[in-house]
């Protein structure tokens, strides 16, 4: 699934089994409904598809320059055929999320969401009830309970939560399944173990911590260990 318009057909002469090819009138929105742009999108095991989206209200400067809360995201729903089922949770209400950036179902089904201009990662029941906060909203910086910019979000399988506080923190920051600060990993730079933006991470089968670098040219796997 694709969030961009710009991408129609990448198959080899048509053959659906060689690309994908562009799902005509899907989604169908309703007439009054707009955004910006979207950003995250992903699916539960019942087939219904969620698009996290920075609607109009979102302010596309640098978010370090923001001297008001003026970004808005929200989360929309829709089923295979692109019929749209409404908003998810809260995700309409103030303060959910200023600029979004990535939306992530766990295997048990709990949902994680980055917000790059709140600075903030979440953890949500299925029904959007939000049980976790890493990172303080609407405020940057770089310790313990500070981002810059997150962009993704991944959990390992004894439940450690890994957050690349990529856009201007170039790191990546392990915390507890409660959300306890284990430690930061990375800095600026394009030597190993550096970063210039982590912008996704991924677990292989192995367990191993992929982690792709918008801005380094790099590709980075690690084998984590405790501590």
């Amino acid at each position: 699934m694709c969030t961009s318009h710009d991408v129609e057909d990448n198959t080899q002469n048509g053959d659906p089994r060689s690309g994908y090819v562009l799902a005509e009138d899907w989604p169908r929105y309703p007439p009054e409904m707009h955004f910006e742009m979207g950003s995250g999108v992903a699916v539960d095991e019942h087939g219904i598809i969620y698009l996290f989206t920075r609607d109009l209200e979102h302010w596309a400067a640098h978010p370090l320059a923001m001297s008001a809360k003026m970004g808005k995201s929200t989360v929309s729903m829709f089923n295979r055929d692109g019929d749209y089922l409404g908003k998810w949770g809260h995700s309409d209400e103030p303060g959910f999320a200023l600029g979004a950036h990535t939306i992530h179902i766990e295997k048990d089904g709990f949902f994680w969401t980055t917000d790059r201009d709140g600075h903030t990662v979440r953890k949500f029941t299925p029904d959007g009830e939000m049980l976790l906060q890493l990172g303080t909203f609407a405020e940057w910086g770089c310790d313990e309970s500070h981002f810059n910019g997150p962009t993704a979000v991944v959990v390992q399988d004894d439940g450690t939560i890994v957050v690349a506080d990529g856009y201007w923190n170039s790191r990546l920051v392990f915390f507890a399944p409660d959300g306890e600060f284990i430690k930061s990993i990375g800095r600026w730079g394009r030597g190993p173990g550096e970063f210039n933006t982590p912008h996704a991470v991924t677990l292989d089968t192995q367990g191993r911590l992929l982690v792709a670098d918008l801005c380094g040219g790099n590709f980075h796997d690690y084998m984590t260990v405790p501590g």
